[in-house]
């Protein structure tokens, strides 16, 4: 059993309209909350699945790749881009495919990660992809995009029915914005469909799923406290996002019940959408 389908048993989750409202909590300036969570992170990628991992940006890659007519170099645009390891593994596979640099813009809301970010990436002027980073989206004005991509960041860019229509319109003809998401928590594709719908825009919407496997031990859970608390969040289970969040130990035991061999598949959904 998915581990979304037990969490879904023991607790429950807001209505969507109040869930975006519960995510846009402004933590990127809490200095706290980053500490934290970049230490716990680091060992959150570590406990990753690398053949999995290396699928999902594989399969990001494919569908750049694939929108192009022609060998050129790509303008992408990447949001909620962190401190940039994701779309760094993603800018040098395109790079080694296409053979050509191409130019990465990114949004990041946080100032601690942005810097990062800029201190991770190659400059695009030195034969790099970084061309600019921004705080915000509005920040981009008038630039087009061969690909928009977000990377579990859907909601620090709400309101959606406003922003993914603003993001269709950033797109260059045969473009695609990419969202990956954690699979079973939230209907993002049926939200997004029928946003796209009325957009009047002409697209073409694909959906994939694609396993995470974690791994959390065999018999005894490895994660130590600030672990399972970062994973609890990647759940929507802490306070904040979870109206009865399940406690550390119950999570623990739905961690055991839907491990495999010492793994949990924290499976993804990568949902695409190409403008025609």
């Amino acid at each position: 059993m998915k581990i979304y389908e037990l969490l879904q048993k023991h607790s429950r989750l807001p209505s969507h309209k109040e869930l975006q409202l519960r995510t846009k909590e402004p933590t990127w300036e809490n200095y706290d909350f980053w500490h934290d969570f970049d230490e716990t992170f680091r060992v959150y990628r570590y406990h990753c699945h690398p053949r999995d991992r290396a699928r999902i940006m594989s399969e990001v890659t494919r569908r750049i790749m694939d929108t192009a007519e022609s060998q050129r170099p790509f303008e992408i645009l990447d949001i909620g881009a962190g401190k940039g390891e994701n779309i760094l593994d993603i800018m040098a596979s395109l790079f080694m495919q296409n053979r050509r640099p191409s130019a990465l813009d990114i949004v990041e809301p946080s100032p601690m990660a942005r810097e990062c970010a800029l201190q991770l990436l190659p400059r695009y002027e030195y034969g790099g992809c970084l061309r600019d980073a921004f705080s915000t989206l509005e920040e981009t004005e008038k630039r087009t995009y061969d690909a928009i991509t977000l990377y579990n960041a859907i909601f620090y860019f709400e309101p959606l029915e406003e922003r993914v229509v603003y993001f269709l319109h950033g797109l260059k003809k045969g473009g695609i914005l990419i969202f990956l998401y954690a699979n079973g928590f939230i209907d993002y594709e049926s939200v997004i469909q029928d946003i796209c719908d009325k957009s009047g825009i002409p697209h073409k919407i694909t959906l994939s799923v694609l396993p995470l496997r974690l791994f959390v031990g065999e018999g005894e859970i490895v994660y130590k406290t600030d672990m399972l608390k970062t994973l609890k969040r990647f759940c929507f289970q802490s306070k904040n996002l979870c109206n009865n969040p399940v406690s550390d130990e119950e999570f623990i035991e739905i961690l055991r019940a839907c491990s495999e061999d010492g793994f949990v598949d924290y499976e993804h959904r990568l949902l695409t959408i190409q403008v025609r």
